[in-house]
């Protein structure tokens, strides 16, 4: 093997590639990362039985092949190689690595790439396609609320539902105490594809690779047990998630009582306030007194006492629900509408999120029940 290539390119590939390498594995090879140089081209993979990752670029090749550079090594070479230069990259038949970028040499051991695993393949018979940025608002509304116990392993993940009438695809997650919904409409769907489930762990990944903003599509291909994402020059393959999704439309309230229209950065900042005198260890719940024109959010703890109140237009009505701080926090975080509609029924009755206009989102944050004497 002998090619050269851009040291930004290489260290853009090598930086996504790596996310997908095992840390620590009985196959060394999982804990490497994988390039095939052919004919102008070269390939970067990387896998853990989970999740796959790869990237393909431009290289001025001398000689074709395939080697493992072991991933964290690799990878901490690349990013502290001199900038602007271009890298040179030899390997022999014994997997000795040279790397030469400027001035600088390194000389390595690669791995013998037989035992690295062959990748899953997903065609694009099954496929929807969305831009990055609705793709992204999509989770970052509704990965927060998966499990992150593994009781049940399904609400580890996120379920993806396609509405083929209304052009819309849903992102759902949840947990025994709070739901998220999202929705975002999709540019091109092809195939058989209604529903899919995908590990937030994966998603998360994706948050960190994908642009934060770009009106450019992201591919998502389904098979049976795996999805794939294809943006730009990386494909990522994981495997989905098996099993009945909990039937989320039961769980939320159909009817509601009372309805408080608040400013979404006034209310978290609030909240986010009263956290400092309590947290899940101490698990004090914030109360929120609504009353009539005012809310008022309170709690206690060991460490002391906290209220803060706002107007809100329009209530006339009193009541008073308990919270997880933490729990409201993220869906108010997730939230980008400058205002929401806080829905409420009782206060042992579910709290819901949504924006005042529209129903492309919604929160739903189980009640705590309220031990608190504050005045």
């Amino acid at each position: 093997m002998n090619f050269s290539c851009q040291r930004d390119k290489l260290s853009d590939a090598v930086n996504v590639v790596s996310k997908a390498a095992s840390v620590k594995s009985t196959i060394t090879a999982l804990e490497g990362i994988k390039a095939e140089i052919k004919d102008g081209k070269i390939k970067m993979s990387a896998y853990d039985f989970n999740v796959a990752i790869s990237a393909v670029f431009d290289a001025n090749t001398v000689e074709n092949g395939t080697i493992i550079f072991p991933a964290k090594l690799f990878g901490d070479i690349v990013r502290k190689l001199p900038g602007g230069e271009d890298v040179y990259i030899e390997a022999d038949e014994s997997y000795q690595i040279k790397i030469s970028c400027g001035g600088t040499v390194f000389n390595i051991m690669g791995v013998s790439p037989e035992d690295f695993p062959e990748i899953p393949s997903v065609s694009d018979e099954n496929r929807v396609e969305l831009t990055v940025s609705a793709f992204k608002r999509l989770i970052k509304h509704t990965v927060y609320a998966a499990s992150q116990t593994d009781l049940k392993p399904i609400l580890t993940g996120i379920l993806f539902e396609i509405n083929d009438s209304e052009s819309f695809i849903s992102a759902v997650g949840l947990d025994q105490y709070r739901l998220a919904l999202k929705r975002e409409s999709f540019e091109y769907k092809n195939g058989d594809i209604s529903k899919f489930i995908v590990p937030a762990k994966t998603l998360k990944e994706l948050l960190n690779i994908l642009p934060e903003e770009s009106e450019n599509n992201i591919r998502i291909c389904v098979s049976e047990k795996n999805v794939m994402f294809c943006y730009d020059n990386f494909v990522m393959i994981s495997r989905t998630l098996e099993g009945e999704f909990l039937d989320y439309r039961k769980v939320i309230p159909a009817d509601f009582k009372f309805k408080v229209r608040v400013k979404t950065r006034q209310l978290r900042s609030m909240i986010d306030r009263a956290a400092l005198i309590t947290s899940n260890a101490i698990k004090s719940p914030i109360r929120c007194d609504f009353d009539f024109d005012t809310v008022k959010i309170s709690t206690a703890s060991n460490i002391g006492k906290f209220t803060d109140v706002i107007n809100v237009p329009n209530f006339e009505e009193k009541l008073t629900v308990g919270f997880n701080n933490k729990f409201m926090l993220e869906a108010l975080s997730a939230c980008d509408a400058e205002e929401i509609l806080i829905r409420l029924c009782s206060e042992l009755t579910p709290i819901i999120l949504e924006p005042v206009e529209g129903e492309d989102f919604l929160s739903m944050v189980l009640p705590m029940r309220l031990n608190l004497d504050l005045k």
